[in-house]
């Protein structure tokens, strides 16, 4: 359970993404948290709240030591895709993607991201964690930011 304004589901049809979101803090150097988990998504709570004014931040694994994760095929989003995320109350929200890049390394300035894609609009960011459950393999060339505004 969330509350009724916090995000509950994320959905991404083009890519089979059905999962649960949960809140997550930051590490002591101001990054997000990776979920505990490869299958669920994070929304950084040092962003704005989903449907408000400002960028929300969402987080989620490439792959886990044995299976693909989450956000495994968040590289192949392109401008004009779309998503829902389902709000604790029900609500769904429409997002459609503007701009997509990717990253590697611990190249991911959080504060950047949280930048406005479109000031009239409410934004969202999703980008693959930093975090690596296999230490031996490297970052994966799959990793991505996604930025989307709300229909």
């Amino acid at each position: 359970k969330v509350g009724k304004d916090d995000p509950r589901f994320l959905l991404i049809d083009k890519i089979s993404v059905k999962s649960r979101v949960k809140r997550v803090g930051s590490t002591l150097d101001g990054k997000p948290i990776s979920p505990n988990n490869i299958f669920d998504i994070g929304w950084y709570e040092g962003s704005d709240k989903v449907n408000s004014q400002g960028v929300a931040l969402l987080n989620g694994h490439i792959a886990g030591p044995n299976k693909d994760g989450v956000f495994s095929e968040l590289n192949k989003l392109v401008a004009g895709d779309t998503f829902r995320i389902e709000m604790g109350d029900g609500k769904v929200i429409n997002y459609t993607i503007k701009r997509t890049q990717p990253f590697s390394g611990n190249q991911l300035d959080t504060v950047a991201l949280m930048q406005p894609i479109d000031p009239s609009k409410n934004g969202i960011v999703l980008v693959t964690s930093l975090a690596n459950y296999n230490r031996v393999v490297p970052q994966s060339p799959r990793s991505a930011i996604v930025y989307a505004v709300q229909d």
